[in-house]
């Protein structure tokens, strides 16, 4: 019995050892302060989307007369880098993205239909010329996009051609499948939309679908507005010796579509009221930096060529990257929309009475 009682305490001192070591390291590891190899990295990412980019649209958009309103706009500033850093945040937007990567297809497409309709009519095909169409691929796409009309839908091969069956089928299937697949994308927006107000209602799976649909269609609509005036505006210039100003009036028309553009789906994408003034905040802050992208993109266009990296591939990776950014800063607007409504409207929503809205 005593060698038994000698393992049992044995065993015993063993064990108290252990956890007492476990709970040694346990406490040596918490007050241990490790550097962070990437903390540079967060402190800079602070500093421009908060710091700087939130702190001065809401300094500029928000006035604070007295200090109950200075606390008001700073408790904006703080929700809006709150929720957007999040990591429910982050997943929200980033699998948007793809969708709306895939919206792109259609929308190209739907403008093209658009293109073909209206050189059909005598007036207009008068008004602006029988090349219309490959002033849409070259100046609107052409400056976004080198050599994009190269790879892009086959229907521009022959810009004169007349409206026809034979000019759709070719891609048609293509067309109706990332039709379908951007329907989706933008239904989720609706749903995400309705998730970051803290909405009552989500929306159906069919009912945001259609909604997505609608949006599709209703975004290719604008684009195509937009681009038909750039180029009747430019086609009246002597682009040939006044380049410079050609290029001005581009991107005014680029500001003011991405500047509609977003308004449009800060209006149209949720499922409950938000008047012109609860949303324009948002979409000031949103089209800033998108618009500086643009500019990005044009300016680094003039000087590398896609096509080394295959027509196709360069292409994608243009877009996806560009869309990537584009529905981040989306986002952040929204979230900045979100924030300036909770704080200086309502916490409630109401609830649309239109159904497909």
């Amino acid at each position: 019995m005593k060698w038994q009682n000698k393992n049992v305490n044995f065993y015993t001192k063993l064990t108290k050892s252990r956890y007492k070591n476990r709970d040694i390291k346990k406490f040596a590891h918490q007050n241990l302060i490790l550097p962070d190899r990437f903390a540079i990295f967060l402190v800079i990412y602070e500093f421009l989307i908060k710091r700087v980019l939130i702190t001065f649209f809401a300094k500029l958009l928000l006035r604070a007369k007295n200090e109950s309103e200075n606390r008001k706009r700073i408790k904006v500033v703080d929700n809006v880098y709150n929720n957007f850093t999040s990591k429910e945040y982050n997943f929200i937007w980033l699998s948007s993205a793809f969708y709306l990567l895939i919206s792109f297809v259609p929308v190209i497409y739907i403008v093209y239909i658009l293109n073909l309709f209206a050189s059909n009519i005598p007036w207009f095909y008068d008004f602006v010329g029988k090349d219309f169409g490959a002033e849409f691929s070259s100046r609107t796409l052409g400056r976004f996009l080198p050599g994009s009309q190269s790879y892009l839908l086959n229907i521009i091969n022959d810009p004169t051609a007349t409206f026809s069956i034979k000019a759709i089928l070719p891609n048609l299937l293509l067309f109706l499948s990332s039709l379908y697949i951007s329907s989706t994308g933008y239904g989720k927006l609706v749903a995400s939309s309705n998730y970051i107000y803290e909405h009552y209602k989500m929306g159906t799976y069919w009912g945001n679908k259609i909604k997505g649909l609608f949006l599709v269609l209703m975004v290719s609509v604008l684009f195509w507005a937009f681009a038909t005036a750039d180029i009747i505006i430019e086609k009246k210039i002597n682009h040939s010796a006044d380049y410079w100003l050609n290029i001005v009036i581009y991107f005014i028309i680029t500001t003011l579509f991405i500047l509609s553009l977003l308004l449009m789906l800060f209006k149209l994408i949720p499922s409950f009221k938000l008047n012109f003034k609860s949303i324009y905040k948002g979409a000031i802050l949103s089209s800033t930096p998108i618009i500086l992208l643009v500019l990005l993109f044009n300016t680094l266009n003039q000087y590398f060529n896609y096509d080394k990296f295959g027509g196709v591939v360069g292409f994608f990776f243009t877009i996806a990257f560009f869309i990537n950014w584009f529905v981040y800063f989306m986002f952040l607007g929204i979230t900045f929309n979100n924030a300036y409504y909770k704080n200086y409207i309502s916490t409630r929503t109401i609830n649309k009475k239109q159904w497909i809205f």
